[in-house]
């Protein structure tokens, strides 16, 4: 662009009518008035039987009560038709075979409550009466949503009434399903239950997007968030979910739809904007449009069972295995500011002298600068330790050569990228101590450990083959991995969590519940057409809107002539339409 006057004057005009537009938008946020969106009739399902509450996070969740140690939910507004059930199963809506494009039928039924009622909306009895959803099936599936006076959308109630009273058959068509899962609390805390009994999957989708019934003996499918948010040279990057080799799945079209479902799922943190650490580990599940999602599940943290056996591994030089129990802190040159931060080492010298190194953070230490944070203590001098005898250990950081630095440096202004680097220890001191006196990294390295989450291979995680850590797991291992992980006497002890129910003691576990064979609850349906006697409302709105145009305006094509961008945000503009004007020098 040249620096045209007239241009950059345009360019203002712009910058004032897009800032205009964010403050409108602003408005409306605060605004009572809920309108509808393109392309939706704009009526949904009533969703009023599930009782549910806000949690302190600002999410609702489903409403429960614990009778013993069942967890059962809570139901509100179950509506009878001459003092009988009224048929309403919520869960028909959750089932993915219900899909985008099904028709189905909406239905005027005296239900009880209209009956006592509807004397309260005389002349208005479109707003409240009892509009049942019905699938090809027969099926009830809900009831659409009554009359809301904020919600302009709500206003095609009055047409589908009066049309069913006038004997017309009225049919809607799904536009989208929407869900929340049935993540359980109680008394402000999660319920931990078990994975298999929740979680294992009732349905399966192939590539060709079949659904077929799972075998009654399947497991569950999990996967696992792998990769680094940044690497060692701050360059971003996501965790992606990873199915690995999914052994529990006979079917490989299954298999294959898995993979291709959740490979195009951007973790992250339920109910928040932030990408999901590497190490998440989740359950996939057949979700109520279709789609295979993820479950995220819970990886409890090292028992003292755990915990003891990774202090006697790395003291005996013995940790070939200490990698299932507990995970290696790998950002060595950050570890002086991460309090957690915990590494243990093995290696062979070249004497052929076996050698572990712990490596961890120590607050004491801490106390006296950044290059005293970090503890080292090898195997044979923690050994002392544990028996209360006089060890030695060294205080220092993990630094990273200058020469190392500079190499990566100029490959990342060549736009290269970097192997991570290699970094060594930088010793500040060494210390003789008594396990009694001076700073208590035993103590210290104790707490650590009990940080820490259990590790859970990504590379086992549908494995059909054996498993057995030997010295912790049960004498003979177990038959798979998930046996392993799923299994509540592997570390015999709870969760330290005051509910009223026992917590699911296993490695990994779920708060999310199936009640009533379903995971999920509050599905919402959306509509995208509105059908009266086979007639399409939506198309007839359109076609009638382009009569309006007036005679000789515009000039007949041979089909659209719309060339669509991608939207931009109103940040995008602005920051667009100022660098034009920058490029000019104003």
């Amino acid at each position: 662009m040249g620096c045209d006057k007239n241009k950059i004057f345009s360019i203002e005009d712009r910058l004032a009518e897009i800032q205009s537009r964010m403050s409108e938008l602003e408005a409306m946020k605060t605004s009572k008035t809920i309108t509808t969106p393109n392309g939706e009739v704009g009526v949904s399902n009533a969703k009023g039987r599930v009782k549910m509450f806000k949690a302190p996070n600002g999410k609702y969740k489903r409403s429960v009560v614990i009778q013993g140690q069942n967890i059962l939910p809570e139901y509100k507004n179950q509506n009878t038709i001459d003092t009988k059930p009224d048929g309403v199963d919520e869960t028909r809506m959750d089932d993915p075979r219900l899909r985008n494009g099904d028709i189905v039928e909406v239905q005027f039924v005296e239900n009880d409550f209209w009956k006592n009622n509807k004397w309260q909306y005389e002349n208005e009895e479109w707003k409240a009466a009892p509009l049942y959803l019905v699938n090809q099936d027969g099926d009830v599936l809900d009831l659409l949503e009554s009359y809301k006076e904020n919600k302009e959308a709500t206003n095609k109630r009055k047409e589908i009434y009066e049309a069913i009273v006038a004997g017309k058959k009225v049919e809607m068509v799904v536009k989208n399903k929407m869900y929340n899962f049935n993540n359980i609390q109680f008394a402000g805390s999660p319920v931990f239950m078990d994975v298999r009994e929740n979680l294992s999957p009732r349905l399966l989708k192939d590539t060709n997007g079949n659904i077929i019934d799972a075998s009654e003996n399947q497991a569950p499918i999990l996967v696992a968030a792998t990769g680094i948010e940044k690497d060692h040279w701050g360059q971003a990057g996501v965790p992606k979910w990873e199915a690995g080799d999914i052994q529990n799945i006979e079917n490989e079209e299954v298999a294959l739809a898995i993979r291709n479902d959740i490979s195009n799922i951007t973790p992250k943190y339920e109910g928040q904007d932030m990408n999901t650490r590497a190490g998440q580990i989740a359950a996939v599940v057949l979700a109520p449009d279709g789609k295979y999602t993820v479950a995220y599940l819970s990886t409890r943290t090292l028992s003292n069972k755990a915990i003891e056996y990774v202090l006697q591994s790395a003291a005996n030089q013995q940790t070939e295995n200490v990698s299932q129990i507990v995970g290696n802190n790998t950002r060595l040159e950050n570890a002086f500011k991460n309090n957690r931060f915990l590494n243990i080492q093995s290696l062979t010298t070249k004497q052929g002298e076996p050698k572990t190194f712990i490596n961890f953070y120590s607050e004491g230490h801490a106390k006296d600068g950044n290059m005293s944070s970090l503890v080292r203590l090898e195997g044979p001098e923690l050994a002392k330790a544990l028996a209360g005898e006089k060890f030695k250990y060294s205080v220092g950081v993990f630094g990273i050569s200058k020469s190392d630095s500079l190499k990566a440096i100029e490959l990342l202004n060549q736009g290269g990228s970097p192997k991570a680097p290699n970094p060594r220890w930088v010793n500040k001191k060494n210390i003789v101590s008594l396990p009694s006196k001076g700073v208590d990294i035993i103590s210290e390295l104790r707490g650590i450990l009990k940080s820490k989450r259990h590790q859970v291979s990504a590379e086992l995680l549908n494995s059909q083959e054996a498993f057995e850590i030997p010295g912790f797991t049960k004498p003979g291992g177990y038959n798979t991995y998930q046996d392993y992980l799923f299994d509540t006497s592997a570390h015999g002890e709870q969760f330290n969590l005051a509910t009223d129910i026992v917590n699911n003691t296993a490695i990994v576990n779920t708060d999310i519940k199936n009640m009533e064979g379903s995971v999920f609850f509050n599905t919402t349906l959306k509509f995208s057409d509105l059908l009266i006697d086979g007639s399409s409302k939506t198309v007839l709105e359109a076609s009638n809107a382009k009569t309006t145009l007036a005679p000789g305006t515009g000039t007949a094509t041979s089909g659209p002539q719309i060339r669509r961008r991608t939207a931009r945000s109103q940040a995008e503009q602005i920051a667009a339409e100022k660098e034009k004007l920058d490029k000019c020098g104003f």
